[in-house]
């Protein structure tokens, strides 16, 4: 996957905003930014209050608008166009709520690194190698599978987390 571009103040955009109709839309809202890569467009919308943070929306879609999305993509689309250390979630709101009228996904992400989302693991761990034929041998346990990751985006720590993984269940399962 490509890096993302702003696209919002290009010709092109100009004009598709002008076929779509939607020229009244971003003049209501003058600050929203419309970043694009080979994959996905992301309408980013910043400095929104709620739980008494600022928050940044990403509302996201493939460049196909099919409903197809891949949760390493929204990673790294949070992590480029907000931060890496900044936490965002996906709302499953309840019915009364819901708002489903596009193949778009929306991530609230907390502007600030600080605290965030108050659930979920504590600690990273990250790899690709529980079913890689050279290390699968060393778990315990059998059967994870996890696609290998893009070359371009391999995380620096594969080998480290599978290690640590592979020492997790060496200790819960009393083994040296």
């Amino acid at each position: 996957m490509k890096k993302f571009e702003r696209i919002d103040g290009s010709e092109h955009y100009k004009k598709q905003v002008e076929e779509k109709n939607t020229r009244k839309y971003y003049e209501a809202n003058p600050t929203e930014e419309v970043w694009a890569n080979d994959k996905y467009v992301v309408h980013v919308r910043k400095d929104l209050e709620a739980m008494g943070q600022l928050m940044t929306h990403l509302s996201i879609r493939n460049t196909e608008n099919t409903a197809i999305r891949d949760w390493r993509d929204m990673q790294y689309i949070k992590n480029e166009l907000v931060g890496d250390e900044n936490e965002g979630f996906e709302l499953f709101p309840k019915e009364s709520r819901l708002v489903d009228t596009a193949n778009q996904f929306h991530i609230w992400v907390f502007q600030s690194t600080e605290g965030g989302v108050p659930i979920g693991f504590n600690e990273r761990l990250v790899t690709d190698l529980c079913d890689h034929p050279q290390h699968k041998h060393k778990l315990i346990t059998k059967g994870a599978k996890q696609r290998p990751f893009e070359s371009d985006r391999k995380p620096h720590d594969n080998y480290k987390c599978f290690k640590k993984l592979v020492d997790a269940q060496k200790e819960f399962y009393n083994e040296k």
